[in-house]
């Protein structure tokens, strides 16, 4: 007698990857968008609909990856749907204020931008993407109370442990207006990127205040008007660029690392620049400044600063105590009154002068350097 074997499917383990749900709400006129510990993107407009201005609120499929720029990678199938309240409608509702809480995992949110929209105003903004990898992006913006912007891109409350809390986390701004609130940017531990454009937030005393935390971190900033500008390094290779804008006082502490600090066809009233410990390199091109003041650090590391095409009423420069460290002072470089320039407490310092330079209107004080020509 034979005997027949019965054949059957095994079900599988399921590792479709599932988005999250944020829940989305209006109280007391305030927009407020709550995420969970899943993969979460929305994207957040300012339409009209049903005749009248109101936020829509839409979840963006998204498993939680970014491309080498650091962009969010929209997925592609239902599995990686971002609900909203439960859902996969979009949310609308008239609102004057916007809180973001997104928790845990990796998330992205868009502010902003698209076919059809009003300029995204609102009287306050806060952002806490939270935990993990996250993206920002703040699209033609305008924050029109005196109540600072809060951006923050971890959920730490200490400094140290916000400094080093990891994901790799970046904000684009592109076009945002802050004139009477300014902004306070904390981006946490990992490899961060803040990129920036057409900002304002020049309005007297109001102030952008970035701690980028530890890690190898990025910051462009591109036809801005700041009054009050601070960068704060951290522990890492860090890197502060600035192109065709105009500041009050800037300050830039590159903490502990190999940092680099650019800036090109731009204004400053006031600099400070901090460079920590380090191999530390400061190059300015094209720009007035009424003072500034580079301190390159108490380390033995080499540091480097070149200027040219630019035009100072007051320059203190200490190249700090490393060894070989050089200021090159390449061509059209103008400093009309006090001129203060230290080769440190190091060895072979060189000081590099170029043609057409005129430095300190009488008695200039330059200790501590070798000088020769420019480009040898």
């Amino acid at each position: 007698m034979s005997s027949r074997r019965k054949l059957g499917f095994e079900s599988l383990e399921d590792r479709r990857v599932f988005a999250g749900d944020v829940s989305v709400s209006v109280v007391g006129g305030e927009l407020r968008i709550v995420g969970d510990n899943a993969a979460n993107y929305v994207n957040v407009q300012l339409k009209t609909i049903q005749g009248m201005k109101q936020f829509l609120v839409t979840g963006i499929p998204f498993t939680g990856q970014f491309n080498s720029a650091g962009d969010p990678i929209a997925g592609t199938t239902g599995a990686s749907a971002t609900l909203i309240n439960g859902q996969g409608a979009s949310f609308n509702a008239a609102a004057t204020k916007v809180s973001i809480s997104m928790g845990g995992g990796n998330d992205a949110v868009v502010l902003g931008g698209g076919t059809n929209v009003h300029e995204f105003a609102v009287q306050s903004l806060k952002a806490n993407l939270g935990t993990g990898s996250d993206y920002l992006k703040i699209k033609t913006a305008r924050v029109t109370s005196n109540v600072t912007t809060q951006l923050l891109m971890t959920q730490a409350t200490a400094a140290a442990a916000a400094a080093s809390e990891a994901g790799n986390d970046k904000i684009v701004l592109e076009g945002f207006n802050s004139p009477l609130a300014g902004a306070k940017l904390v981006m946490g531990g990992g490899n961060d990127q803040i990129i920036a454009s057409k900002i304002n937030a020049k309005g007297t005393g109001t102030s952008v205040i970035v701690d980028a935390g530890n890690g190898v971190d990025k910051m462009s900033l591109a036809n801005a008007a700041l009054f009050n500008v601070t960068f704060n390094g951290g522990i890492g290779n860090d890197r502060f660029t600035t192109t065709d804008s105009s500041f009050n006082n800037v300050t830039v502490n590159g903490g502990d690392g190999n940092d680099i600090v650019i800036a090109s066809e731009s204004r400053f009233a006031n600099v400070v620049v901090n460079g920590g410990n380090g191999s530390d390199s400061v190059t300015v091109n094209r720009v007035t400044l009424n003072k500034v003041t580079l301190n390159m650090g108490t380390s033995a590391e080499r540091d480097t600063v070149t200027v040219s095409n630019t035009a100072a009423n007051e320059a203190i420069i200490d190249m700090g105590a490393g060894n070989g460290d050089l200021l090159n002072l390449i061509t059209e470089v103008g400093i009309r009154n006090r001129t203060i320039l230290k080769g440190g407490a190091g060895t072979g310092d060189e000081l590099r002068i170029g043609n057409r330079q005129r430095v300190g209107a009488s008695n200039p004080t330059i200790t501590g350097f070798e000088i020769k020509p420019a480009g040898l």
